[in-house]
């Protein structure tokens, strides 16, 4: 199938890296993108399996249903200017500190019709934002963040912690769309986004609107949020450029005295013989051993300023290598800006200003310090190559908070609050595979993401409790002993399903064993943007396929089911049917579509659908 539109995106983003000041002129050409269907069957593919997107809009519907002829309607209104956006539906989610925050559900067809927005701002903004800002970004993630600290940050003296308030419930809509303008001279483009902003949410049975904020579940909201805070990434790089000064520190004096120390006594070596000469070998061994933790520059040099910066969507760090002054200006004034510039602020309870070397700072839930009393060899990363290198005590290290980890496991019902392994009891009426695959999920999720930290080992402490939380809820759910469990499953609860006479799957615990730090062992490392992935997705779709039931190609539709475990009964029927055949979306034509939400096709057999959808 055509996939011209994949291809204009692609020129748009190499146009971008070229020139990332470049703007895109007022021909009305970014628009009229919006009329390829293309782009529309892209996005339906993108989003269709996403938890959530099967979760109502405040229309009751879902993506069942979805169709070529609803895309060509679509695009016939986008035409006309009179697509209108639906008012999202608001729900009231926990945050991990106890309060709540708001998330809107929007109707999935207008999440289709965003995602098709999204993609095309993407291509335009993704050259023009900085290097320091890698949350929501193809190929960039919390790892290439804190990669960036851990590489770039030694000597730091004072870590700043920065937390905008509320950022994304708080944008206000017309100073976004003022920075939008200044990239995109397309005002029916703009527009549209004006209108996503615009929606509003439903709640208590009424519809408001607000001139601030970018909905939270929004498949626009991250990207918009970028956008706007790309200038905030822009400020602070100014600032650096502002405050940095001086080409190298100033040798310390204590290094240099002990340097000439080393060198008299060396020199002393040469001289002397016997008994002198090895009490001179003696003192240059201890000399040299000592100078492992003395630093070579002064870090108090006030001639010698650094500033680091990386942001994380509305989280981000400043490292100063200055005095404290410098890191309360800066605060300061990026505390202005955000005000006064982006009509945003700080949030004063979590902007903390701590000494790098005594106290620790943590930032997507990681830990972070700089320095060590004693001295130590890591490993680190320099052009593709990995080598040892011992350090005197300024480079950042990265670890693990355990103990929340642990208080976030207890609050799971996992563990208690000392950290004792406890049965997951609304668990227990999962089937055994399933609860070994959830433990499964949730260690080598935790083991992935602190892969790099430099207190490794102590992860092996959270592997023990989720093993043993296993144990103990299979052995609830089996209503035995634990000890029972392990001696006939072994410490991997090894698991058979077995149909017949035969052993059709082993589903077991992995477990890790190797506990030896790599301080270098970051996951998502900065990869190349591809958008090549996008072109090949129009050939797999099912948008265009005939009826899976009656093989019509009149009037096709997606019929849709929700994730089987999750529908909170025995599943009968069509959707039994699905299941067997591992199937979320089939192609329907509408009257198929109508027999099946009425029951009509729960006697279909197996054989008759899955050679139309396999």
């Amino acid at each position: 199938m055509d996939n011209k539109v994949s291809k204009r995106l692609i020129a748009i983003h190499e146009i971008g890296k070229k020139n990332p000041s470049w703007v895109w002129k007022g021909d009305g050409s970014l628009y009229r993108m919006l009329y390829d269907e293309d782009l529309y069957v892209m996005a339906y593919e993108k989003i269709k399996s996403k938890a959530g997107n099967m979760t109502a809009g405040p229309d009751g519907k879902t993506l069942d249903g979805m169709s070529s002829d609803w895309i060509e309607n679509t695009i016939e209104l986008l035409k006309k200017q009179q697509y209108q956006f639906k008012p999202a539906r608001a729900t009231m989610i926990p945050k991990a500190n106890g309060r709540m925050r708001k998330l809107s559900v929007a109707s999935p067809k207008d999440k289709v019709v965003q995602e098709a927005i999204r993609s095309i701002l993407e291509v335009i903004y993704e050259p023009h934002f900085s290097k320091n800002s890698h949350g929501f970004r193809a190929s960039l993630g919390c790892h290439t963040a804190l990669k960036q600290i851990f590489h770039e940050w030694s000597g730091v003296s004072w870590i700043v912690e920065g937390d905008i308030k509320g950022c994304f419930d708080n944008i206000p809509h017309e100073n976004l769309i003022k920075v939008l303008k200044e990239k995109i001279q397309d005002d029916r483009f703009v527009e549209l986004i004006r209108k996503t902003l615009n929606a509003g949410w439903i709640e208590n049975n009424q519809t408001r609107h607000s001139k601030i904020g970018t909905p939270q579940g929004s498949v626009l909201s991250p990207l918009l949020a970028n956008v706007y805070l790309d200038k905030f990434d822009k400020f602070v790089e100014g600032l650096i450029k502002e405050y940095e000064r001086g080409t190298k520190r100033v040798v310390w004096q204590t290094y240099k005295s002990h340097s000439y120390k080393i060198a008299k006594c060396k020199k002393a070596i040469e001289e002397s013989t016997g008994n002198t000469r090895m009490a001179k070998i003696k003192e240059y061994k201890a000399l040299k051993l000592q100078s492992r933790n003395i630093p070579s520059y002064d870090p108090n040099d006030s001639n010698f300023i650094r500033i680091k910066y990386v942001r994380y969507a509305d989280d981000w760090i400043l490292g100063v290598n200055g005095p404290l002054g410098l890191a309360k200006e800066i605060k300061e004034r990026c505390a202005a800006y955000l005000k006064n510039q982006l009509g945003l602020e700080l949030s004063w309870e979590k902007t903390h200003i701590k000494p790098a070397k005594e106290k620790t700072a943590r930032f997507l839930g990681v830990d972070i310090k700089i320095g060590d009393k004693k001295q130590r060899v890591i490993r680190v990363e320099r052009n593709g190559k990995t080598f040892q290198r011992r350090t005197t005590g300024w480079t950042p290290i990265l670890t693990a908070p355990t103990e929340e980890i642990i208080r976030r496991l207890a609050k799971k019902g996992v563990c208690t609050h000392e950290g004792e392994p406890i049965s997951k009891c609304g668990w227990a009426y999962w089937d055994d595979i399933q609860i070994i695959q959830q433990y499964n999920s949730i260690n080598r999720g935790l083991l992935n993401y602190y892969s790099f930290v430099d207190n490794y080992s102590q992860l092996g402490r959270i592997q023990y409790i989720l093993q043993f939380s296993a144990a103990k809820t299979l052995a609830h759910k089996h209503k035995t002993k634990m000890t029972k469990i392990l001696k006939a499953r072994g410490k991997t609860l090894k698991t058979k399903v077995i149909k017949g006479d035969e052993v059709v799957r082993v589903v077991e615990l992995n477990l890790n064993n190797d506990w030896k730090k790599d301080t270098t062992n970051f996951k998502g490392m900065k990869a190349q943007f591809d958008w090549d992935l996008h072109i090949t997705r129009r050939t797999a779709t099912r948008l265009y396929d005939e009826c899976a039931v009656c093989g019509s190609s009149e009037a096709v539709h997606m019929h849709h089911v929700k994730h089987i475990r999750k529908m909170g009964q025995k599943v009968q029927g069509f959707q039994k049917l699905m299941a067997i055949i591992n199937q979320k979306q089939v192609p329907v034509c509408e009257w198929c579509h109508h027999e099946i939400h009425a029951g009509k096709y729960d006697g279909l057999k197996v054989s008759q659908l899955a050679n139309r959808v396999n």
